[in-house]
This record gives structure tokens, C-alpha cells and sequence, in this order.
């Protein structure tokens, strides 16, 4: 799992220095209509990072942009009309309950469209459109490089589809982003051995983000649920506001997350407040933030839009410490049992086995 952490700036820049290619196909199909809406279909880590892509998407695209499960698309929440652009994610390409979404776009006779980490995967038999994310092989199932990445390609799409001049001004701090990812790696681990007394016995976190950085909240939340087996929950921030915060009890564990956007202030008020309840509240992000024991200062220069590809490092790289000194990786025989029998991915292709 740290190795494709590692990884992930490394596909991120090969994915902007070839982003014409990379990204073209899926401008290609946008483009042959005018678009109103786009739609995006996606689970788990590939629906945070199409949450976490979703505003930037709307600021440079014009238009609105909704992120749906494709349990809900495919039973109650499809009937769009045909200025809408809908695609569909699944990083494995595996995914049953994409496959059938897939299904259903047929039926209601749309074309169908799926971006895929792997385009050979079972998605290829179901898609008139297979388009490659380019994100590479990632044989652990709590996927990093692949949940970044995916939100990336989403980014550049956006940009790729407008031309404005702030396109080459968001691609520089991409850039900028990629470049810092080693060095928020190594100080989210020394924030962790700082403080692995209070993460390692934690029972229960909640994450708190604004704007595009709900979208890591929810990856955050998702990557400490599967893999360290703690009850994890996102909060919008000022959501948090309204009844997140009457469960806390002075052991419970916050971490905030600060993009020195529109809710900068907000964190530092909302970090104080609590320490009155908890002592375990941490806030990551911004070069603005106070110096603080319980405060990790990216030394980076961030800009609200872009930090979520950077902001979700500290969560990757917990999950893995904590279940790495805790010797936690393997699954207990009843989720291996529960795997089993309810199957969300077709089998294995042998070069993940």
C-alpha cells in the first residue's frame, strides 16, 4: 500500500505530460454535443474521487455536475435528458453493480461510456466507450495511486474541455502538487510517529472537510473504516455543526481539514471549540494554519482546488502505518466468509492474483 502511495505522483505526472492523449477520448465524446449536465456513475473510493473532482469540474465546465451510485442510478435516479453527458468509473473494472449500470444505460438507450484502470477488465463486454485512466496496476484493494489519480483525470478532463486562461495557471499548480507529494508523504509520517500514541488506540474518528476537500473526508473516512476497522464518519464542516459534534467525548478522535479556502477561519474556530470536549483534535492542510502540536503545516503553498491531491495523503499513509504496527492486514475469517458469498466484483483476472 505505501509503495503505490509513493507511486502516486509519479503516474500523476506522466498523466499531465500526456494529458492530451490521456484525457482526449473522453473530450472527444463530450464534445459532440452541447452538454447541460454531466452525470457520474461510481462506488466507493472511485465515487470520493469523482465527489472530490466535482466542484472544480463545475468552476470550469459552467455546468452542473452530479455524482450518483450506481445502485440509485439504476433503480430511482435516471431519468435525465439528452443534454446530459453520463459516464460510469470503476478503477477494476469488475464491479457488478457498474456492469449493471452499464446494463441499464443500454436499456434506456444511451451510449455508455466507462473510464477503467483496466480496459481489458469485464466492463469492455458491457461499454460501447472503454476509456484507460492510465492509473496502472494497483493489486492492494485499498486502493491510493488509483483514488488520486482518478480525481486528476477528472481535473484535466475539465480543463481540457474550456479554454480560458486559467487552464495553464490550474496545470502549474498540479504540477506544483505532484512535485510536493514525496515531502507530504514524509511529513505525514513524522506527524504520525509524532502522535501514534493517540491514533494507534483510537475507537472512533470523525473527518471533517469543505468544499472539494469533503470529497477526502470521505476517502479518509472510507481508507481508516477498511482497513483499521475503526467506526470512521465525514462531515462537511459547518454540517458538523449540527449534531456531529454532540457524540464527542474526550476520547473521541477529529481530525480537520483546512484548504485556506472559504472555511479557513471556520477550522481554526471550530479546532479550538473542541479541544474544550477532546484533546485528540487534529487539523491538517494549509501553510496559514497556526503552529500547534496537534497541527500539520503542509509547507506548500495550496490552493483550495488542488489541495485534495495532496490533503489525502495523510489519511493513505495513517491507514497503512496503523494497520502496519498493528499487524492488522488480514482479514478476520467472517468479512472473508461475508466476501464470499456476496461477491461486488467478477473473478479475478490472473494478473491481480
Amino acid at each position: 500500500m505505501l509503495d503505490y502511495i509513493h507511486e502516486t505522483s509519479i503516474v500523476g505526472k506522466e498523466i499531465l505530460s500526456d494529458k492530451e492523449k490521456i484525457v482526449g477520448p473522453l473530450v472527444k465524446h463530450y464534445k459532440t454535443k452541447d452538454y447541460r449536465k454531466i452525470v457520474i456513475i461510481a462506488s466507493g473510493s472511485s465515487y470520493n474521487a469523482s465527489t472530490t473532482a466535482r466542484l472544480f469540474m463545475e468552476k470550469n465546465l459552467h455546468i452542473d455536475v452530479k455524482v450518483i451510485t450506481p445502485f440509485t442510478f439504476e433503480h430511482y435516479e435516471n431519468n435525465f435528458l439528452d443534454d446530459t453527458f453520463i459516464f460510469a468509473i470503476s478503477q477494476s473494472g469488475r464491479s457488478t453493480n457498474i456492469i449493471s449500470v452499464l446494463k441499464k444505460l443500454r436499456e434506456l438507450g444511451r451510449e455508455t461510456i466507462v473510464l477503467t484502470g483496466f480496459p481489458k477488465s469485464d466492463v469492455k463486454h458491457h461499454s460501447d466507450v472503454v476509456i484507460d485512466l492510465n492509473i496502472g496496476i494497483e493489486t492492494v484493494g485499498y486502493v491510493t495511486k488509483g483514488y488520486t489519480n482518478s480525481a486528476l483525470f477528472l481535473m484535466l478532463f475539465s480543463l481540457a474541455a474550456v479554454n480560458h486562461r486559467e487552464v495553464l495557471n490550474y496545470e502549474h499548480q498540479i504540477a506544483e502538487a505532484l512535485n510536493i507529494h514525496e515531502e507530504i508523504i514524509k511529513q505525514s509520517l513524522d506527524f504520525y510517529q509524532k502522535h501514534k500514541s493517540i491514533f494507534l488506540r483510537m475507537k472512533r474518528l470523525q473527518i471533517c472537510g469543505y468544499g472539494s476537500n469533503y470529497g477526502t473526508a470521505l476517502e479518509g473516512a472510507l481508507k481508516i473504516g477498511e482497513t483499521f476497522g475503526v467506526p470512521a464518519s465525514p462531515y462537511e464542516l459547518e454540517e458538523f455543526m449540527h449534531g456531529g459534534y454532540l457524540e464527542l467525548t474526550p476520547e473521541n478522535v477529529v481530525i480537520l481539514i483546512d484548504s485556506d479556502g472559504k472555511g479557513h477561519e471556520r477550522t481554526i474556530e471550530v479546532y479550538k471549540a473542541l479541544r474544550n470536549i477532546t484533546k485528540k483534535v487534529f487539523i491538517i492542510g494549509s501553510e496559514k494554519l497556526p503552529e500547534d502540536e496537534y497541527v500539520l503545516r503542509f509547507n506548500y503553498k495550496m490552493t483550495e482546488w488542488v489541495s485534495p491531491l495532496i490533503l489525502v495523503v495523510f489519511f493513505q499513509v495513517l491507514s497503512y502505518m496503523i494497520c502496519t504496527d498493528l499487524d492488522i492486514w488480514e482479514k478476520e475469517q467472517y468479512i472473508n466468509a461475508f466476501e464470499k458469498q456476496i461477491n461486488s466484483k467478477t473473478e479475478k483476472p490472473d494478473y491481480l492474483k
